[in-house]
């Protein structure tokens, strides 16, 4: 389904609007519940590798069923999935506001990590699906900036809520959200799908190269603009959600700021990466692909480097130009990383298109906070000294640095400095992995391999210097 020319202008803004507020309320909760981590904490007894598994259980079941709901949309009806998601999302939310414990606060999470699957690939696929040429990229990029930024700018929401009320407010945020975007939904967003679409097939990878109507072609990583724009999508976003794990906890822990002055003191990379990210489309134009995306996860990593030197008495201004460059880094990085995947693929697919870059981003925040927060928690326990201290005092401090923290004193300090040491590795370890993968895009990007009309895998040079 396209729509008409003809007094379109308005209604494509108010479907962006619409879609994009979707996706700003599936974002925002990936990170906003990162700035309540303390309170959980303490409210929930909670130890450091159950708020792991709070921020994460969301991000595994999202990222889990990004790929099959994608083939949903596109078979069934991208407003269909969009409106089940959004009932979902907002169900979940608010049966979350009535829990007592981390176990329940994790299943719930989980719960609206499915809806949350099914909502993000339906707002990528509407704009790619239904908006003409001329629209669809700068609708693309308006896309890109919000995906980018909605996560710092709900961890700001967030930490404006618990200045007057508890963490339970942040899934009440995340109702009104939903409800918004489900009103609008309903009165603008159009119904697409593939009218010639065959019956869903669920099974992958040997199976699915056998199949006449596969969910996704496993042959279409052989091209490379693909493959590089999932790897890159990938490495950001696990940077960005592992770093949001760990600079939210140093500044309430460590510094000991209020949940609002964290998140604000965070803002800047939002404000760094939303005109980045809309100005990405011509840099691409100019330099290609290939460099674009490179350069902006070099970048990436430079921030997180600046970042990790932090210390326990450090002034904000080195935060704040690490920051600065992470928001720079990732804004130059995202459109072009998007766009290669959403074109790799023909429109009957768009949902799939869009489930494989959601699913890339999901997958790797899911890592990040996983593999980032185990190398924190790992290191501040061996780190931390804990001398003279009883057992099961010490036993609980190195569990958790809420707890740690909480004792004041001695052991207050030396679990400070823990922290700080361990955010220094895992900081670290992020700008190693997002420089690696910066030189893996540039490699992918100097030629690129197609898919011919028979399914024959065809090879293509880029032009210039790997530009798509």
């Amino acid at each position: 389904m396209k729509l008409s020319t003809a007094g379109t202008s308005s209604r494509h803004g108010l479907i962006t609007g619409v879609v994009c507020l979707a996706l700003a309320a599936v974002v925002a909760a990936m990170a906003s519940l990162n700035v309540a981590l303390p309170d959980i904490a303490r409210a929930t007894h909670a130890s450091q590798t159950d708020l792991v598994w709070v921020i994460d259980a969301y991000s595994l079941a999202f990222a889990a069923l990004l790929l099959p709901a994608g083939g949903i949309g596109d078979r069934y009806g991208r407003r269909v999935a969009l409106v089940i998601g959004l009932v979902i999302f907002g169900g979940g939310s608010a049966v979350a506001m009535t829990a007592s414990s981390s176990s329940e606060l994790i299943a719930l999470r989980a719960i609206i990590g499915v809806g949350a699957a099914l909502v993000m690939p339906a707002t990528l696929s509407t704009i790619t699906g239904t908006f003409p040429a001329d629209k669809r990229t700068r609708a693309v990029s308006t896309w890109a900036a919000v995906a980018g930024g909605a996560a710092v700018l709900g961890l700001v929401t967030s930490g404006a809520l618990l200045t007057v009320f508890s963490w339970r407010s942040i899934f009440g945020l995340n109702v009104l959200l939903s409800a918004l975007a489900l009103f609008g939904t309903l009165r603008f967003v159009p119904e697409s799908a593939d009218p010639d679409a065959p019956p869903l097939d669920i099974a992958f990878v040997a199976w699915e190269r056998r199949q006449a109507a596969p969910l996704l072609d496993p042959r279409v990583f052989a091209q490379r603009s693909l493959s590089a724009g999932s790897l890159s999508i990938f490495i950001q976003f696990f940077a960005f959600f592992g770093y949001t794990f760990v600079i939210l906890q140093y500044l309430q822990f460590v510094r000991g700021v209020t949940p609002l002055t964290a998140a604000v003191q965070v803002l800047p990379m939002a404000l760094a990466m939303m005109p980045t990210a809309r100005l990405a489309p011509r840099l691409t134009a100019r330099f290609g692909t290939r460099w674009v995306c490179a350069a902006g996860l070099a970048l990436l990593a430079a921030g997180l480097a600046i970042i990790s030197q932090l210390q326990t008495d450090s002034s904000y201004w080195p935060m704040l130009a690490g920051l600065l460059i992470v928001g720079v880094g990732m804004g130059a990085a995202m459109t072009p990383a998007t766009s290669a995947i959403t074109e790799a693929l023909p429109p009957a697919q768009q949902g799939v298109g869009s489930a494989l870059n959601d699913l890339s981003r999901e997958v790797g925040g899911a890592i990040g906070i996983a593999v980032i927060g185990s190398i924190l928690t790992s290191t501040y326990s061996s780190h931390l000294d804990l001398s003279g201290v009883a057992g099961r005092i010490a036993e609980k401090a190195k569990g958790s640095v809420a707890v740690a923290s909480h004792l004041g004193g001695t052991i207050s300090e030396h679990a400070n400095t823990a922290f700080v040491t361990a955010m220094h590795v895992a900081l670290l370890t992020a700008a190693a992995v997002s420089l690696t993968a910066a030189a893996v895009v540039v490699v992918l990007l100097a030629r690129r391999t197609e898919l011919g009309p028979n399914g024959s895998l065809q090879a293509a040079v880029g032009r210039g210097a790997g530009s798509d």
